[in-house]
């Protein structure tokens, strides 16, 4: 298909039409669950990427998802993101996958009339005898799906014009019809005359097979895809699975999901090969079952365990005895350990709490090979320290340590370039700060966050010595303590100077959620498409309570940069405050003895801050204005800021009503900021050597009709930028005693 070659049901439609369906291909990916996963919903995908609609076309192959969103940065998010337990890529026009998708679109429009394994998704029917649903109701079809409507609606009644006033039209789509059911019956019989693959294999010398056979599979694939064309091609008989009997390598992908035959056969087949075993719960059947069918797939993997290379292994808390059993005895060759309990979250029963804290013994604390290791949800004590060859671990959601085994761990583990900590437990309290750090030369990644309660996590990244540490990612609670100890600062400076080095702006953030406030700073905005991988990262997030918080946040930013010099003082950074002083919650962020909840402009004094975020209820912009100063004596503290960026909380959304002393509106915002940044009135010129400045809006605005008519001369009010693109503005009218909404 290096030209495009369409399939003949495409060709045969109108232009107008064949071009819509292309251009949903190119914005469709296709999904691969990573394992045993339940079907992919549109809600999944939503909520992963945060878009307003998404479509989700199932394919006949099990675990595969045709995926596209509503929103113009949808493959922009799905490559930064990822869809999580899915492997997602978007298909060239020159892969056969191309082909396969186009029909899947076609059938879910009601655009290809076959039988087999794409069935449409949609209720519209298409009659070749009616006019009204032929050309213009597909397209129509094709529009509301491109757009994000929902494939289940009928449209045709409502758009299709009336046969009696455009009879050519009928004629031409009749004739499209005709010609595209006449394509299907030539295409079948192809079909039926196509030669099995015994025939075709039969022509062919044995070492082609082989060699054929052998593309047919991928090394990226999942162990559930590999299967199944394996499985396929199989079934086919003959020459065909006479090859494959002989190629020992592609019977190494051992999977809980398949068949106890496929699975006997491939343990046999397999003969000496290293193998990949993946085993899960089945999402459509009972515990029971669940517990009853992993049980025997670990029972038939067993005697194999000298070959176990890669186990991934995903179990309901049932079988957590079991588990355990089954992984005491030495695997001699497994190089990478997968095991997480499914249902954590949920009660356990009586039998169940008395394995709580009780120690978790892995292949019987014997492995030179074991390299990778991932423990989640396992609420038992694991002892790290005799497997000195990992290179990546991530131990998260309850595993117990003892600290001083941990410590050991790390100190005899020099090769470890990844190590994940998140929700972890101690036994007999957490480690202290260090006389002596541990050098770790090779680590990359660093994880640490206690996002329940704090387990000493700030101390072990104190004594670690990671100079070649590429991302790094703190989360602590409390956090305050932490962020005033001198060699606290000294390593976070360590860190964040390496990235300052690239010359891009840093960004901090404030949240207040149950009364508890979080701050962030972090090297990457939530939103940055375009960030490359390999560059250095970080983001050190603290929890805590009280009015001195966000003073002890912003007090350890500013040493930070003091410490790393003349590059950090110049750095720019972006702050974030969310809905913090949007009015519509009751807790007081970071001021002191105000009953107005707000920041103290004078935290951001010293800070290079370029551009301010905020969620803010519009008319009740005073809280935001507060935060920009001065307050009493204070001057102007945002001296070097270029942007700010509004977005307007829905009316629907708000629980909490702003006070209404915090009234604001954006005229007001606008004098206040030239006259505090500018030292100019609203009335007054600006000169043309001030400094430039923009507002973004975003979401709903009221402004008053003067103001509106300005903004439609041009995009500058009164000497200030304003960014309107992505609002809804709604002229009102002002009068002497306040305001009132206006059409």
């Amino acid at each position: 298909m290096s030209d495009l070659q369409l399939p003949e049901w495409l060709a045969d439609l109108s232009m107008k039409v064949r071009n819509k369906i292309i251009r949903l291909c190119d914005k469709t990916v296709l999904c691969i669950a990573s394992g045993t996963r339940g079907p992919l919903t549109e809600n999944q995908v939503v909520t992963a990427l945060e878009m307003r609609r998404a479509v989700v076309l199932h394919d006949e192959r099990p675990g595969h998802y045709w995926v596209r969103g509503s929103d113009s940065s949808f493959l922009d998010r799905i490559r930064e993101r990822g869809l999580p337990g899915f492997s997602a890529r978007q298909i060239d026009r020159n892969e056969e996958e191309w082909v396969r998708l186009a029909g899947i679109i076609g059938d879910s429009l009601g655009l290809r009339n076959v039988s087999g394994p794409f069935q449409p998704q949609t209720s519209v029917e298409h009659h070749p005898d009616d006019p009204s649903t032929s050309g213009s109701a597909q397209l129509q079809v094709a529009e509301n799906v491109e757009s994000g409507s929902s494939g289940g609606e009928s449209t045709h009644a409502s758009t299709a014009p009336p046969p009696e006033e455009r009879p050519r039209k009928r004629q031409r789509v009749d004739h499209e019809v005709s010609t595209t059911n006449s394509a299907d019956k030539k295409r079948k019989q192809r079909k039926q005359r196509r030669p099995p693959l015994d025939i075709i294999f039969a022509r062919l010398p044995p070492e082609l097979v082989v060699r054929i056979l052998e593309l047919c599979f991928k090394d990226e694939a999942s162990c559930e895809e590999h299967n199944f064309i394996l499985e396929e091609l199989a079934s086919q008989g003959g020459r065909c699975l006479q090859a494959l009997e002989g190629i020992s390598s592609l019977w190494t992908r051992i999977t809980s999901t398949s068949p106890k035959a496929h699975i006997d056969m491939a343990l046999q087949l397999s003969q000496q090969h290293q193998l990949r075993i993946e085993g899960g719960p089945n999402t459509s059947l009972g515990d029971a079952v669940n517990v009853q069918d992993l049980g025997r797939f670990l029972r038939d993997t067993d005697p194999h365990r000298n070959r176990w290379g890669y186990v991934e292994l995903r179990f309901p808390s049932a079988m957590l005895r079991t588990v355990k059993k089954r992984f005491s005895s030495p695997a001699p060759n497994l190089e990478r350990l997968s095991l997480s309990m499914t249902d954590a979250a949920l009660p356990l029963n009586v039998a169940l709490h008395e394995e709580i804290g009780r120690p978790l013994d892995i292949l019987g604390g014997r492995s030179d090979k074991l390299q990778r290791v991932l423990l989640k949800n396992i609420p038992c004590v694991w002892d790290p320290s005799p497997f000195t060859a990992i290179i990546d671990l991530a131990l998260m959601n309850g595993v117990h340590l003892h600290s001083n085994r941990l410590i050991d761990f790390l100190r005899h583990s020099s090769n470890l370039q990844s190590i994940r900590l998140l929700n972890i437990k101690f036994i007999g309290g957490g480690p202290q700060v260090l006389d002596e750090r541990i050098p770790l030369p090779h680590l990359r990644v660093l994880v640490l966050a206690e996002l329940i309660e704090s387990v000493g996590l700030d101390n072990l990244f104190i004594s670690l010595d990671a100079q070649n540490c590429v991302h790094t990612r703190l989360d602590i609670r409390p956090g305050g303590a932490a962020m005033i100890h001198p060699a606290f600062q000294q390593r976070v400076a360590t860190t964040v100077k390496r990235v300052l080095a690239l010359g891009k702006p840093s960004f901090l953030l404030f949240r207040s959620t149950n009364g508890t406030q979080g701050a962030s700073w972090r090297s990457r905005d939530g939103g940055d498409g375009g960030r490359n991988e390999e560059d250095p990262s970080f983001e050190f997030s603290f929890r805590g309570a009280g009015e001195a918080f966000a003073g002890f946040f912003c007090d350890l930013v500013r040493r930070v940069r003091e410490r790393i010099g003349e590059m950090g003082e110049m750095g720019e950074i972006v702050v974030d405050v969310g809905d913090t002083i949007s009015g519509t919650i009751d807790e007081p962020l970071g001021l002191e003895d105000q009953i107005i909840p707000t920041l103290l402009p004078s935290l951001f004094a010293q800070l290079n801050v370029v551009e301010v975020r905020a969620v803010v209820v519009a008319g009740f912009l005073g809280l935001f204005k507060h935060m920009l100063g001065p307050v009493e004596s204070e001057g102007w503290c945002f001296r070097a800021l270029r942007t700010i960026r509004l977005r307007a909380i829905p009316p629907l959304e708000m629980t909490v009503l702003p006070d209404p002393s915090a009234q604001c509106s954006l005229d007001d915002l606008i004098d206040h900021i030239r006259r505090e940044h500018d030292g100019i009135d609203l009335k007054e010129a600006k000169p043309e050597d001030g400094p430039a400045m923009t507002i973004a809006l975003k979401g709903w605005f009221g402004i008053p009709t003067e103001t509106g008519l300005a903004l439609e001369k041009g995009d500058v009010l009164s000497g200030i930028k304003i960014d309107h693109t992505e609002a809804t503005l709604e002229y009102v009218r002002v009068q002497e005693q306040g305001k009132e909404g206006g059409g």
